[in-house]
């Protein structure tokens, strides 16, 4: 049993996908820590399963999708203050749709503050949801200062890592996760029926209409990935795939071209530093490569002004639509290194500075969020967290094999489609892609790295609570 000593304010911050916002978020909870209070972080499904057992505070919720309202009235019942720091909120198909899909008028009366990324997030909830208006605060994203100067040290000793085994490449981070799931080809549906985001006719054609896309543009850079390879013999083509993508159709291309690698291995930013460029699809990774300064080709085979995520492209080196012009891109990028590869781009350093707030110097949008949990009402309570037994573990786990092989899984899936109407089907690898096992000692790495690059969070400390499942908090505050 771990206890505190003394009551403090308490953050709670689910993880969704390990890969993408956990090394931020354990930013964020850092500069929690550090101002007093104490944080519960960790695995999604592993925080919900001890909710009710863990001191009420601020709910940081990854997003407030329709489907979500059960939960988020549950949170609120709880005696939590729920606010939300979207992950999706940027560099996507921003407007209508987006906001639609990412919040509803029936949770806005639980949500006490909703945090976005900077100018086009906050327009397209701002619109959709005038009411709104006054809960919105412009801070960033935590991702963005790992992408400032300041602390993008941290990966340093990754970086090196990653070059002394893999020496000179190129990466391409895949996203095309909805055309090609882990869990199946009609999971993407399965899901948009679920939570009713293909209920209105409009809605229907625009799915139909971005799936049509997104598999065009999958196909011919499945055909093109090859053929680069075999124009860049002196460095490894490194291909990433989406945390919920499945590998296969890329580890076909391995056996094509030698050079090619598939990797899917830690958070994306030390392999984005590590890399001599990057090639991408709209992908957010062109994005950080801006801010990062490693430059990003966006390669664009067919184009719809509906789907392509503009700020990704516009903020890359080049956009190229053929393969002559991509190999011959490549070539010069790899022929002329630059040191500085967007300075020349105007336009998109305004557009940079005004869509992603606390890039620039000043405040980091952790400082920004912590700023306004302040305001709100919270009381101070003990942690007394009891893990889970292990026998109950290993017992969960038996019955689980037991069913699994006595009942077939048609009539697995059947049962609690009856019981359970809105049933999507999750594969084990799907939720181990999202959140690979995490252990205390990678949270101790790099806290010590922030230590050492950003001289701050010395009274910071952290302890596990269970797999997957930490808590960080002030010097002395736990017995």
């Amino acid at each position: 049993m771990i206890k505190h000593s003394i009551p403090l304010k308490w953050i709670l911050i689910p993880v969704e996908i390990k890969p993408r916002e956990f090394d931020a978020r354990l930013l964020l909870s850092c500069f929690a820590a550090e101002s007093g209070y104490s944080v519960i972080l960790g695995k999604s499904s592993t925080l919900h399963k001890h909710l009710k057992q863990l001191p009420k505070g601020v709910y940081l919720s990854k997003s407030l999708s329709p489907g979500s309202l059960p939960y988020i009235q549950h949170v609120t019942r709880l005696g939590h203050l729920v606010t939300s720091l979207d992950e999706e909120g940027v560099g996507g198909y921003l407007g209508k749709y987006y906001a639609q899909t990412r919040l509803t008028h029936d949770i806005l009366p639980y949500i006490s503050h909703i945090f976005t990324w900077g100018k086009e997030d906050t327009k397209a909830f701002s619109e959709c949801f005038p009411e709104s208006k006054e809960k919105i605060v412009i801070s960033g994203n935590p991702r963005i200062d790992l992408w400032r100067k300041e602390f993008r040290e941290i990966y340093k000793p990754q970086v090196q890592k990653l070059r002394n085994q893999y020496g000179q490449y190129i990466l391409f981070p895949s996203n095309f996760w909805t055309s090609s799931h882990v869990n199946g080809p009609n999971f993407v549906w399965e899901q948009a029926r679920k939570y009713g985001l293909n209920s209105e006719q409009s809605n229907e054609k625009f799915l139909r209409e971005q799936s049509h896309y997104v598999e065009s543009n999958y196909q011919k850079i499945l055909e093109t990935l090859p053929l680069l390879a075999s124009e860049i013999k002196n460095h490894r083509l490194i291909i990433r795939p989406h945390p919920v993508e499945s590998h296969k159709p890329w580890q076909e291309l391995e056996k094509k071209a030698p050079n090619i690698k598939v990797i899917y291995e830690g958070g994306i930013t030390p392999w984005i530093l590590g890399a001599d460029l990057i090639i991408h699809h709209g992908c957010t990774t062109g994005i950080e490569s801006f801010f990062l300064e490693v430059p990003s080709i966006a390669y664009l085979p067919f184009q719809d002004a509906k789907f392509d995520p503009h700020l990704a492209n516009l903020l890359s080196w080049a956009k190229v639509y053929d393969f002559n012009s991509l190999k011959n891109s490549v070539l010069s990028l790899l022929g002329n290194k630059l040191e500085h590869p967007y300075a020349h781009l105007n336009e998109p350093q305004t557009i940079a500075k005004e869509n992603f707030a606390s890039i620039e110097e000043g405040l980091f949008a952790s400082d920004k969020i912590i700023e306004t949990i302040h305001t709100l009402p919270l009381t101070k309570e003990r942690l007394c967290f009891s893990p889970t037994p292990r026998w109950a573990k290993v017992s969960g786990q038996t019955l689980k094999g037991l069913k699994e092989y006595f009942i077939p899984e048609k009539i697995r899936v059947a049962t609690k489609k009856l019981f359970k109407k809105k049933y999507v089907r999750q594969s084990k690898l799907y939720t181990e892609q999202k959140f690979p096992r995490t252990t205390l000692e990678e949270a101790q790495i790099f806290l010590n790295q922030a230590r050492n690059v950003a001289n701050r969070f010395y009274a910071v400390q952290a302890c596990q609570l269970e797999e997957n499942l930490f808590c960080l908090f002030p010097k002395g505050s736990v017995q």
